[in-house]
This record gives C-alpha cells, sequence and structure tokens, in this order.
C-alpha cells in the first residue's frame, strides 16, 4: 500500500505535467532505491498538440510529442543534507543531463560523468 506522502509526490507529478506540459500520465512507477530523492518513470498519454502551438512559458521547453516516459525526481526533504551540497548536486545533475546524448547506448558514459561531477562536487 502506498504512502500518503507517496500519493502526494504523484498528484504533484500528475498536476504538474497537466499544468505546465499539457501532457497526462498513464501510470507512475517509483525507479527504486535512492535516500535522497523519490525518482519515478512516468508513463504519458500520446500528446494531442502540436507543441509548437503551445503557448510559450517561460523557463520551459515543449515536450516533444513522441514522449512516452520521462524520469521525474522530487526531492527529499527528510533526507536532511546540507542545502549547499544539494544545491551542487542538483545543478551537476541538470547540467550533465541537458548535455547527455539522446542515444541510448551512451548513457553510461552519462551517468559517468554525472557520477564524477557529484564526486568533485563533494570535495
Amino acid at each position: 500500500m502506498e504512502s500518503t506522502s507517496d500519493d502526494s509526490r504523484k498528484a504533484f507529478i500528475k498536476a504538474l505535467l497537466a499544468d505546465q506540459f499539457e501532457r497526462q500520465v498513464q501510470r507512475i512507477e517509483p525507479t527504486g532505491g535512492g535516500n535522497n530523492n523519490h525518482v519515478y518513470y512516468v508513463y504519458l498519454d500520446e500528446s494531442s498538440s502540436d507543441p509548437q502551438s503551445l503557448p510559450s512559458k517561460p523557463g520551459l521547453s515543449p515536450l516533444p510529442t513522441e514522449t512516452a516516459k520521462v524520469i521525474i525526481r522530487v526531492s527529499n526533504p527528510d533526507a536532511k543534507l546540507n542545502n549547499v551540497v544539494r544545491v551542487q548536486n542538483e545543478v551537476a545533475a541538470n547540467s550533465v543531463s541537458t548535455s547527455c546524448p539522446k542515444h541510448p547506448s551512451s548513457i553510461t558514459s552519462c551517468l559517468t560523468s554525472i557520477t564524477l561531477l557529484l564526486s568533485d562536487s563533494l570535495q
């Protein structure tokens, strides 16, 4: 049985994708593992809108219509991480993830880069 906080996080994810990207969620599954964050695979319904026709929102890029699955990370406030370390980790992960190649065979090298950046930020 899911906890109320897990239900709240899933409701937040559904609302975020609907409000900001006009996408509906089919299902949400936890990735497993991780103590500092809650990470979920989110499976999306097909988009009925052309991303270019959606209103432009500052700081957001439209999701391509063919996007069927995304990964969403929600911070765990109970992790009690030092805020400086938390911000450094988030900036490093976001920086690497935006520069990661789209091809699945390159994901291992991308994850290695993330690990190296995170370990460097802790020193």
